[in-house]
């Protein structure tokens, strides 16, 4: 399924400007970059149970790309844009520079003012969880009742532990499948 959303990710920025053919394949190649960007993750150990930065991020940032190589010349007129067209139309890799620049640019500015945020955030001391909380993971951690757990999720989280014991990683599953289904199907 995050395959899915990774494609329509990919392909939100150029829809506009590209033909059918090269909007299947911006999309599959987004599907790609999500399970490369899904195992990248999950190698991170970063605590993403929708897989969320694995879906937006990295297809978010070829699509942003794929038009300076796809963007069909007519249709970039039409619409009044400048640059002319992608680098595979037009033989040269003007606006493909200028895509990959520009977001190289708010790529940038989101690291800085996230670590502006995130950095305050953590001097203040409010950003940080128990180091049990995120073995276990936050939203386990947070979400399981503190008393009476219920006999399934007593169940539940003992079979997540011993997923997690049991050495199994990302790459023993298929791509963006999640812990849940590998752990109770």
């Amino acid at each position: 399924m995050n395959g899915i959303l990774a494609g329509l990710v990919g392909i939100t920025g150029p829809c506009g400007v590209v033909e059918p053919y090269a909007a299947a394949i911006i999309g599959i190649v987004s599907g790609a970059v999500y399970c490369g960007s899904w195992r990248l993750h999950e190698r991170l150990r970063i605590d993403d149970p929708v897989h969320a930065g694995a879906v937006h991020a990295w297809p978010g940032f070829w699509g942003c790309i794929a038009s300076g190589l796809f963007a069909w010349p007519k249709q970039v007129a039409t619409l009044g844009y400048v640059g002319g067209g992608g680098l595979f139309y037009t033989g040269h890799g003007g606006q493909f520079g200028t895509n990959v620049l520009g977001t190289l640019v708010v790529l940038a500015w989101t690291v800085a003012t996230s670590s502006i945020v995130f950095g305050s955030l953590q001097a203040a001391k409010l950003l940080r969880v128990t180091a049990e909380e995120e073995e276990m993971g936050v939203d386990l951690a947070e979400h399981l009742p503190r008393d009476g757990v219920t006999p399934l999720k007593s169940k539940m989280m003992g079979a997540v532990m011993r997923h997690r014991g049991s050495g199994s990683g990302a790459s023993s599953r298929a791509c963006g499948a999640s812990e849940t289904t590998a752990t109770y199907a």
